[in-house]
């Protein structure tokens, strides 16, 4: 009997016990865990499937002029007999020359789809595509003058968009005031190796006896697209401007515009990119060395809110709720010589692991910070009425109730805090050890015991 009571008021036993319980809690919350990764991923599935099915990622590459050329070689072989035989060969290949004026004009409007639970964001762009072109200088080039025969009528121009199956109608191509229609794919490899993407070709008259010439050109797009919507600067200058209605573009790629207002309404963005900002040349033989995608930029729609990201930032910080939780209740234990058991313990932490679940379900349905709110008066009016019992004193149990609301605001700001997290985080912490120093600063822990209320002195 001596050993039980010495057992039971063992203050080392009782912390020791008290740790390992918190540890075992953790094994639901990674189980949380695993499952907001499956809930995210269930998202991004339904994410891509809206995106395929609507458009994906609109990269603009274009347009660029291109001109076969032939050149004729004569090889000479030797026969069975030893007589010798020429024979000619020729080789087809292709210069393509940048715009010396690119400007895209851009609208662009945001939508949201459903899928089941999920919302997905998506756009349609309406972008006004002119510029100019100059007559092509072949001098620039490494073709050999001498033997080389240009093509003239087979130049053409090309066109690049990362996903063509979503275009919204067809566009006709102003070359000079004469309107062409665009047809699919590429004409050549080297040029669908450069831009890379869905090829649309068109062609571009052009002819020997132009020299000194400009070729304007203009055509429209009308695009879906998802995520981002992004140019590549072939002019050797480009312009692009963009409108849109969301109002939390992040500018993305090689260069930021040199103009931008953004409001609560949406955004406008404009950018001048020259020639001398990229390192590929106005005029390519076969294709260029460079991977011209390297250069490319626009703006992205993101989406400010992750209401998974902040559910996982949240369970990370599963071990603060239940230590601090764990802690007061010790506490409570220690200086008011309430005996808790073990299990009321565990009854308490489960309810704090309950609290993730409550909060990814309700969020999926609503805001993160509504849930945030749900979850946590919910489960702290479940343990408040839970330890009105252990306790039968109702200001302990108010102040019980009081910590675990100062410690829910307390993890939530960290999560609201993403920049300054850690320095709040750490602050925070340092206060509450430096209280739980002063509170337990005249405990003589040799002699700490703990008795029942109700069970004498």
């Amino acid at each position: 009997m001596a050993l039980k009571n010495s057992v039971r008021s063992s203050i080392l036993i009782k912390m020791f016990a008290i740790g390992v319980l918190a540890m075992l809690l953790l094994i639901p919350t990674g189980m949380i865990k695993n499952l907001i990764n499956e809930r995210s991923m269930r998202e991004s599935k339904a994410t891509m499937e809206v995106n395929n099915k609507w458009g994906n990622k609109q990269v603009i590459a274009g347009p660029v002029l291109t001109i076969p050329y032939t050149i004729t070689d004569e090889i000479v072989t030797k026969t069975k007999d030893g007589e010798t035989k020429a024979q000619e060969v020729v080789n087809t290949s292709y210069i393509s020359f940048l715009p010396e004026k690119l400007n895209f004009n851009g609208d662009i409007s945001t939508d949201l789809l459903k899928r089941g639970i999920y919302e997905i964001t998506v756009y349609n762009s309406k972008i006004e595509v002119d510029g100019e072109f100059i007559f092509p200088d072949f001098s620039a080039s490494n073709m050999p003058d001498e033997n080389a025969v240009i093509n003239w009528k087979e130049a053409h121009v090309s066109f690049s968009l990362s996903d063509v199956k979503a275009l919204q109608g067809n566009s006709e191509f102003d070359w000079n005031g004469e309107k062409y229609d665009f047809k699919p794919g590429y004409k050549t490899d080297e040029i669908g190796l450069a831009l890379k993407g869905s090829g649309l070709n068109v062609p571009a008259p052009v002819s020997a006896n132009e020299k000194g010439k400009t070729y304007n050109f203009s055509f429209d797009i009308d695009v879906n697209g998802s995520d981002s919507i992004a140019f590549l600067p072939l002019g050797r200058e480009t312009n692009v401007s963009l409108v849109s209605d969301w109002p939390s573009p992040s500018f993305d790629g090689s260069f930021l515009p040199d103009e931008r207002n953004i409001t609560d309404t949406g955004f406008e963005a404009k950018w001048k990119v020259l020639e001398l900002n990229r390192d590929y040349p106005q005029v390519w033989d076969g294709n260029p060395k460079q991977n011209i995608h390297n250069y490319s930029f626009g703006a992205r729609m993101v989406v400010v809110v992750d209401e998974y990201q902040k559910n996982t930032r949240a369970v990370k910080y599963a071990i603060m709720f239940i230590a601090l939780t764990f802690i007061a209740f010790f506490f409570v234990e220690v200086l008011n010589r309430i005996q808790i058991h073990p299990i009321q313990y565990i009854l308490v932490g489960l309810s704090l692991v309950l609290f993730f679940s409550l909060l990814i379900s309700i969020t999926e349905h609503l805001n993160f910070n509504l849930a945030y709110l749900i979850s946590s008066v919910s489960t702290v009016l479940m343990i408040t009425l839970y330890t009105k019992t252990i306790f039968k004193n109702t200001r302990l149990t108010l102040v019980q109730s009081g910590i675990l609301i100062a410690i829910y605001i307390f993890i939530y700001t960290i999560i609201q805090l993403e920049d300054y997290a850690l320095l709040f985080g750490s602050v925070g912490l340092f206060f509450v050890l430096a209280a739980i120093m002063y509170i337990s600063r005249k405990i003589d822990w040799y002699s700490v015991g703990t008795k029942r209320i109700g069970d004498g002195k």
